[in-house]
């Protein structure tokens, strides 16, 4: 059975005083994910959280070929490299492994 596509879900609460350095960080990660064949479906900013509490700042999602390429992205040592800038330019980020239903 071929593998299936996957998506990287990235809930994310950006540090509002950093964002030049976000910027650097989204130049960085990208072409690490477009490596292991991430492309982006959209990158969404929020507008109003109707239910709940603390949600994200921003939305994004990529579609890769499969979930082991999402994995081998962010186990990859240029990802790994870049823990200290995601650190310091996100106050929350979460990174969820999704499949169509």
């Amino acid at each position: 059975m071929p593998d299936t596509p996957a998506y990287l879900i990235i809930h994310s609460i950006p540090d509002p005083v950093k964002m030049k350095k976000l910027q650097t960080y989204i130049d960085k990660a990208t072409p690490i994910l477009e490596a292991h064949g991430g492309k982006l479906v959209g990158r969404y900013k929020m507008v109003e959280q109707l239910i709940g509490k603390g949600g994200p700042v921003t939305t994004a999602a990529l579609e890769f070929p499969s979930a082991e390429a999402i994995k081998q992205a962010l186990d990859s040592a240029e990802f790994k490299a870049l823990a200290a800038l995601r650190a310091e330019v996100f106050h929350r980020l979460d990174l969820i492994l999704a499949e169509a239903l």
